[in-house]
């Protein structure tokens, strides 16, 4: 499969070249690491800066997102917080919570 970064946006670019796989959020606002889901093959948890996200930073100025469950993110003001939750999801990922199980 080509890469063409004209028609191919957001989670599917994770899958489009073996580069891009490695990482793909790179190159997002505030992007600072991201890590393969436990349970979801081809999807990510990934950390951001989440004013540069636009995202609330009432929690904290660090965003985890779970992309495999879509909405579910916790904000952190400790950066080894928020690593600490890249590597574990079910910290704050309902879902990743259920999968466990």
């Amino acid at each position: 499969m080509s890469f063409d970064s004209e028609h191919v946006t957001g989670s599917d670019r994770c899958v489009a070249t073996r580069a891009a796989r490695r990482k793909c959020h790179n190159d997002e606002a505030g992007y600072v690491a991201q890590r393969d889901h436990p349970f979801l093959r081809g999807r990510h948890v990934v950390l951001y800066l989440a004013e540069l996200q636009a995202m609330d930073t009432d929690g904290g100025r660090y965003t985890i997102v779970c992309e495999g469950h879509g909405s579910s993110n916790v904000n952190t003001t400790s950066r080894r917080v928020a690593y600490d939750a890249l590597r574990d999801p079910e910290m704050f990922c309902d879902g990743c919570r259920e999968h466990a199980v």
